[in-house]
């Protein structure tokens, strides 16, 4: 590797004097990687940038226009374009383009809930007209084009510096907090990060009333399976308590009800067991199958230094 790498230098080294005393000579990129100001490379490159800033910029009038029109379906292709330019996009221009999809989240609904957001304090708890939620439902609630849109800006930013301050403060919407599909795209995309300063924000999911959600959950811990060992006993700690206590709340259920009664927990435990499961052995090696199992394991290898 020495010899490689002082070869690698004298041939820059010779270059680089060849640049200097031949005329006409091509100029060398600088030590950043960056080509040197003034040649055809600098210029393109600046080019690009302000090319890919000025279409993020369209995109970014767009989506605001589409939005003060309640038209999702304006709004998707716009996506498209943002992935396309991103790699270019200036730090003043991605700023404003995080903006405005933090705004689409906040502003874009399903027309469902935008009738409840104006129809009062009758209509949010159930008490409105039957015939006019008759009309409401009737209509087109535009929420698999809303959800669409939601689902191509969760693609786009999950994965960059910002994606998580984008993010997730979509969970604490209000019109969020009651649709899980959304919850679960946010869930699953940040968990694809593996990044152990997201565990808290997982773990607060894992005993969502909504099977889907804490099992999106729980498989965004145990994509934490690299980090250092008090983030991933921290995420196993986490993942056995409320495993445990789904199993529990399934045992207390089916020593109340007959066999021809509803089981809520029974299925809301049989509907998680698997997430869970899976995301424990990715964090610990190990494979079990019932919460008591993993506990036993956990109280008697939980503080080992490495698993």
């Amino acid at each position: 590797m020495t010899m490689r790498r002082s070869t690698l230098h004298r041939h820059r080294a010779g270059l680089l004097f060849l640049a200097l005393v031949l005329p006409g000579a091509p100029a060398f990129a600088q030590d950043d990687g960056r080509p040197p100001e003034g040649t055809d490379s600098a210029q393109s490159a600046e080019a690009a940038a302000q090319a890919a800033d000025a279409a993020a910029m369209g995109a970014v009038e767009i989506m605001d226009a589409a939005l003060n029109d309640r038209d999702p379906a304006k709004i998707k292709p716009v996506f498209t374009t943002l992935d396309e330019q991103w790699a270019n996009l200036s730090p003043k221009t991605i700023k404003r383009v995080n903006k405005s999809i933090s705004g689409m989240f906040a502003k874009l609904k399903p027309r469902e809930s935008r009738d409840i957001d104006t129809l009062g304090e009758d209509a949010k708890n159930g008490r409105f007209d039957p015939e006019e939620g008759s009309r409401r439902l009737a209509t087109d609630t535009q929420k698999q084009d809303v959800l669409d849109c939601y689902h191509s800006a969760i693609g786009l930013l999950y994965d960059k510096p910002d994606g998580p301050a984008v993010l997730l403060p979509v969970l604490k919407l209000q019109h969020v907090k009651v649709w899980p599909d959304v919850q679960v795209l946010v869930l699953e995309g940040l968990g694809y990060r593996g990044e152990g300063a997201l565990e808290k924000e997982f773990e607060g999911y894992l005993r969502h009333e909504n099977p889907a959600v804490a099992s999106a959950a729980a498989s965004a811990m145990g994509h934490l399976q690299d980090q250092p060992m008090d983030v991933r006993r921290r995420a196993v700690t986490a993942l056995v308590d409320a495993f445990s206590a789904a199993q529990k709340a399934s045992d207390k259920e089916a020593s109340k009800v007959g066999e021809d009664d509803e089981r809520p927990a029974r299925r809301y435990y049989s509907s998680v067991m698997l997430a869970f499961r899976e995301a424990l052995t990715s964090l610990t090696r190990q494979s079990f199958d019932k919460p008591p199992e993993w506990r036993e394991w956990l109280d008697a290898h939980g503080k080992d230094a490495s698993w």
